[in-house]
């Protein structure tokens, strides 16, 4: 299902990636695309795209159905939630954004980050806090020129805390 959109790669330059700062064209390094599950099962990726999938059983149902083709993809299952509390009784405290994940995240990246990939696809269901969250902890810890907001303060630190343990140990 493509829910209306035909995304390829091609089409990057059209929907670009919002965060990417103006006046730094001299980045030779990965783009990065933060979108929302509808749109990511749309996408048309090359072996040059490597994804990083977010998804929650509770409002999503399970993980998205990826177009094939992409180089690699981490899939990582959490809920958009900080710390539990009454509003989210009977969600289990297993489903928050954990170090061990965050640390998925950093050996995904360092594995990628200086070969041929040219495009970093990072989505959850709205593309708007967890996928930002981790795209921001990325080009924070790399000094990429991007800029992306924080709406998942938990997924950011832990993500940043990992990308520098990670790189500690490399």
């Amino acid at each position: 299902m493509n829910n209306g959109y035909n995304i390829t790669h091609e089409h990057i330059n059209n929907i670009k990636t919002d965060g990417r700062l103006i006046g730094n064209d001299d980045y030779k390094g990965m783009d990065i695309l933060v979108t929302s599950r509808s749109k990511i099962t749309a996408f048309v990726p090359d072996k040059t795209v490597i994804c990083i999938s977010i998804w929650d059983e509770v409002v999503d149902g399970g993980p998205p159905v990826l177009q094939q083709g992409y180089k690699d993809v981490l899939s990582l299952h959490f809920e958009d939630v900080v710390e539990p509390g009454p509003q989210f009784d009977g969600v289990p405290p297993e489903i928050l954004y954990t170090y061990e994940m965050a640390n998925k995240v950093a050996q995904f990246i360092y594995t990628h980050k200086d070969t041929d990939v040219t495009l970093l696809v990072i989505h959850c269901h709205q593309g708007i806090n967890r996928s930002r969250s981790i795209a921001s902890a990325i080009v924070d810890h790399f000094k990429w020129p991007f800029k992306f907001s924080v709406g998942n303060k938990l997924a950011y630190d832990l993500t940043l805390e990992a990308l520098q343990d990670f790189k500690e140990v490399v």
